[in-house]
Formats: C-alpha cells, sequence, structure tokens
C-alpha cells in the first residue's frame, strides 16, 4: 500500500485498518519473535491513521466514538493481536488530550 494521505474519518480509518490486515498477518511471527513492533509496522499504522483516532475534532482529530474504536482495535486485532493492543496504548494520548486545557 503506498498512501501519503492520512484518512480523518471512523469509516476511512476503519477500511485502511481492514486493507493492512494482511500484511500485519504476513508480520504476526516477525512481531511475536522480536516481541516489539517493527518500525515499519508502527508507520503503518500511523499512516492509517489509527494513533490519532481519539484525538478531539476541536483540535483536528477525528474523534472516535468508543464504539468506533473498539471496532477499529478488533479490525487491526484481526490481522495481528500485539498490533492491536499497541495500537489501543497508542490511541489512548489522543482520548486523554480530550480533557486537558
Amino acid at each position: 500500500m503506498t498512501t501519503t494521505e492520512i484518512p480523518h474519518t471512523a469509516d476511512a480509518i476503519i477500511a485502511r485498518a481492514k486493507d493492512i490486515q494482511p500484511l500485519l498477518r504476513e508480520s504476526a511471527a516477525r512481531i511475536e519473535e522480536h516481541r516489539r513492533l517493527p518500525e515499519d509496522i508502527v508507520e503503518l499504522l500511523r499512516s492509517s491513521g489509527v494513533f490519532r483516532a481519539a484525538m478531539p475534532r476541536a483540535w483536528g482529530g477525528p474523534e472516535l466514538t468508543s464504539v468506533e474504536q473498539t471496532r477499529l482495535i478488533e479490525t487491526i486485532a484481526y490481522g495481528d493481536v500485539s498490533a492491536g493492543w499497541c495500537s489501543m496504548i497508542g490511541m489512548d494520548s489522543g482520548i486523554y488530550s480530550g480533557f486537558l486545557d
């Protein structure tokens, strides 16, 4: 997948997550072996809009609802469970930032 535009809506981010499932599956053994997400997988998730999914709209984010966030993590986890877990952790900053002044 070679795209430079980061998706900005729940539907687009979830669709991109579905698109990258095969790449996550292909990387599952490598992820498990090294016990971390490789940089290329982190960049793949970043460019898919995953880490900014919960960022408030007031800050230019897509502000996915809790249900949309759960669908997104589930979608990623179907590709690789570790990637799903790390994505959930990575999205937290967007959630928490919405509570800051």
